[in-house]
This record gives C-alpha cells, structure tokens and sequence, in this order.
C-alpha cells in the first residue's frame, strides 16, 4: 500500500478546515442542458467575441541573486509569515511569504532547500506553483480582493506576479485573478481593461503562445462579490470559469490553454453539478420526497470548430442519500458526495467505493470506525462533528472539530486521513492529524507545514520523517 503524503494531508486540510470555518470556488455554441432525461441542444452564444493568440517568446530564467535570501530566524515562528504548499504536480514545492518594509520577500523551497526568490513592491495575499514535467517551476503571486472579507475601492491596484524558474515573466497592476497550472504548462489572468470590462489572458509557457479573450463585462465585480470562480480543470488543459451562486448565472465557460475557441455549457434546470472539464459533468437530481438520488456522469461532445453537438451519459445511479454538495478530487479520479452519510464514487464506473456517517444518530458508528486513531480513553462524545470532506493526492481528508475536555469551550481541529489506494466501503483512517491554530510558519511540523532547518539553510519537506535529499 503507498503511504500517504502527509504534508499534503496537511496542506489540503487547512484548506478544507478554512472552507469550513468561513462557509464557503467570440465564437462559441451553447450547450444547454433542460433536465436530466432531454436531449441536449445548442443555443446562440453571448458574451466574449474576440479571441486573440500571439506568439512570443519566454524570456531567458535568470539567475536569482542569493544576498536577499531568508533566513531561518525571519521565517521560523513568524506570525506574519505565510507558507503554501503546491499539490499535484507541483507537490514537494512551496511559497514562503515574508512581509518587511517594503512589501514582501517570497521564495520558492523544496527538499534541496531555495529554488527561487524575489522582493516584491506589495504583500500577497495569493499564491500559485506549477512544476513542469522537466523540472521547471511556475510561480504566482499577487494581491486582490478576491475572497477577502473588506471591500477595497474600486481601481485600487491589484498587483500581480508570474515566474519561471525566477525569471519575472508577466506583471500586471489590475488583476481580478490569475492561476497557475499545476503542471507548469500555463497560466492565467483575469484583468481589467477600459471602463468596468476586463481581458483574460491564458500563457501557454509550453508554445510560448499568448491568448486573449476579451470578457466585456462577463467578469465585473459587484463590490467583493464575484460572478465567476476560475481555475484551471483537473488536466490543466482548459480554464473553467464556474458562476457564482448569487450573481453568475447559468452558464459554465471552458477556454482551451492552448487556444481556439470558448466552449459554454448553461444548465436551465435544477440540480447539483460539478464539471471535470469541458467534456465530463456530474449532476445530481432530487426525484422527491422519500426517493433516491439520481447521480449521472455525462459525456459532452463538441465538433472542430467548438461547437456543441450533444451529449451521452456514461452511467447513472440512484443513491440513498441527503445530499449536501459534491466535490470531484483534485485528480478527478473520485467523486465525494458530502451528505448525512459521505460517499466517495469512482468516476470512471460510478461504482461507490467509501461510505462514513458523519450526523449525529450515526455517532457510535463513527466512534467505532474511528477507533484506529481516537485516544483509548476516547467516549462516543469525543468524536465531535465533521465539517468539510475532499481528497487531494490520492487521499481522503474528512475535517473535524473536538471539544477540549481540559479547557471550557475550546475546540481542538483534526482531520482523519484515508488512502484511497486500498479504500473499501468500510474502511478506517490510517491517520490523524492534528491542526495547530498557531498562524505563521512553524518549524519541526511535519504534519502540517514540512517546513525544516538543515544546515542552517531552510527546506520544505514533502514527506514524514525525512526527504532523501538531504546530503
């Protein structure tokens, strides 16, 4: 059996328990789903008109100077530190963020210690790593409003940074987004233009290509409020912009990274859905009181000019479940039906792979499926409550707050990990861990940060106990 990542089960967890304690991301034919059981159609594209690719090329990664490094004393115990980790294939890299009287220092590590580094005019708030298959490594960073909680002015600047392998490799000063793909071939930014309209451009680094669509005002913010999320599918091979629940609408936008046309699916019904791409959707349909859910996978198809030509299903099932809201891994190999009673599908089959009770009348259930990693003087009333349930890398991560026994009206914050390499319906998990609610970057944590002091020198390791690096 592969033993987990356990510095991803930690990265993927304080992800999860922020979700969960914030309570929660031209020419184009539509595709217009009506209900489950129609045919689908294609209706007139709106919105974006102009697509452009220009072909540029990468400049030359420079060589980062060393004099500006951090330390080990500016960043370990630093309240004000900040620290991501990338996954996927980015996994074993992270950002260290340090703010100074400047703006910033940030510096990309992994298990040999420093990769890269800059200063930056401004403090980030958001952070970004792609690894290239040869090794290269993209990095984003930027400050934005988005997703923060205090509205900024309008046209106030919201820089934005891209490298590669240190080298400065795109800036702007009006981002409204940007991201990263996990495999370093590409990467986005969303923005403003003249007016109240905005642009968004994809970086194919692998062409050298750049391609631009203009949005008009598909992407304008109302205040903090945002009509779409974007970030790149699961495969890195398209952006998807996914609508807002208050103020985006019904349509789902696919933008190829390596250029041609945007692609539009708009749902007219009701129902859950979360898209793998373009070409892979699942939904979930109520079919009332008293009967199952109906899950399907469907399968879009699209012509060579982008155009929408229908739709197949590739399996159905009926499910016994409250459902609360779906999520797909970051693979897309698993998708996790998050309700009274958790369930995690394989997506290739539809077949039900894990099942956990999570509501309170299954709570000796829980406590027995626990036992592998609850304290042996653990009660049933130890269990406490779970909040948010994604897997990341190959594993389950299922967040969980605890009352203190020892200190009135605290909560101490676990999540328990499951591997999904030899999961069974009944399975138990093979870890858990515990979330520190110290802020900052923390040393010696290899749970939660991975971030180590050798020689003097800081490294981020990606594995329990050690990396293989280290002489």
């Amino acid at each position: 059996m592969k033993k987990p990542s356990v510095v991803f089960v930690a990265v993927s967890a304080v992800v999860g328990i922020c979700i969960w304690l914030v309570l929660h991301n031209f020419f184009d034919d539509t595709i217009a789903l009506k209900s489950p059981e129609q045919a689908l159609e294609n209706t007139p594209g709106q919105g974006a008109e102009a697509t452009r690719s220009v072909v540029n090329p990468l400049p030359q990664p420079i060589e980062p100077a060393i004099v500006d490094r951090l330390t080990p004393s500016q960043v370990i115990g630093n309240s004000d530190c900040n620290f991501e980790a990338g996954f996927g294939n980015a996994a074993g890299t992270g950002i260290v963020i340090v703010p100074n009287h400047e703006g910033a220092r940030f510096e990309v590590l992994d298990g040999s210690g420093y990769v890269f580094g800059d200063n930056l005019p401004f403090v980030p708030n958001h952070f970004r790593l792609g690894k290239h298959e040869n090794g290269s490594v993209l990095a984003g960073v930027a400050d934005l409003r988005l997703n923060e909680l205090a509205p900024r002015e309008d046209r106030v600047a919201e820089p934005v940074r891209i490298y590669l392998d240190g080298a400065l490799i795109f800036e702007s000063q009006h981002a409204l987004d940007f991201g990263v793909a996990t495999d370093g071939s590409a990467f986005f930014v969303i923005e403003y233009t003249a007016g109240e309209t905005s642009q968004l451009l994809i970086r194919n680094v692998d062409k050298g290509a750049t391609i631009q669509h203009d949005l008009a005002y598909e992407y304008t913010p109302r205040l903090n409020d945002f009509p779409f999320g974007a970030t790149f599918t699961s495969n890195n091979e398209e952006l998807m912009m996914v609508p807002g629940d208050m103020i985006g609408g019904k349509s789902h936008y696919f933008y190829p990274s390596d250029g041609g046309p945007r692609r539009t699916i708009t749902l007219e019904g009701g129902g859950d859905v979360v898209f793998e791409s373009s070409r892979f959707g699942y939904f979930a349909f109520g079919q009332g009181v008293d009967r199952p859910f109906l899950i399907k996978k469907k399968e879009f198809h699209w012509d060579n000019s982008g155009h929408g030509v229908g739709s197949v299903d590739v399996w159905s099932r009926e499910i016994e479940l409250n459902l609360g809201r779906m999520e797909l891994s970051s693979d897309a190999s698993w998708l996790v039906l998050n309700a009274w009673v958790v369930h995690a599908l394989d997506t290739a089959t539809g077949e039900v792979v894990f099942q956990f009770p999570v509501a309170t009348p299954y709570a000796d259930e829980q406590f027995a499926r626990l036992s592998t990693v609850l304290d042996p003087a653990a009660t049933v009333k130890d269990i406490g409550g779970v909040g948010s349930v994604q897997v990341v890398d190959g594993q389950l991560l299922m967040s969980r707050r605890v009352f203190d026994r020892t200190v009135p009206r605290k909560r101490k914050h676990f999540v328990d990990v499951f591997d999904m390499s030899s999961i069974q319906l009944d399975s138990k998990p093979v870890l858990r861990v515990e979330l520190s609610r110290e802020y900052g970057c923390l040393a010696g944590d290899f749970f939660m940060r991975g971030l180590q002091v050798v020689d003097g020198q800081l490294r981020y390791l990606a594995q329990n106990g050690g990396d293989t690096n280290l002489n």
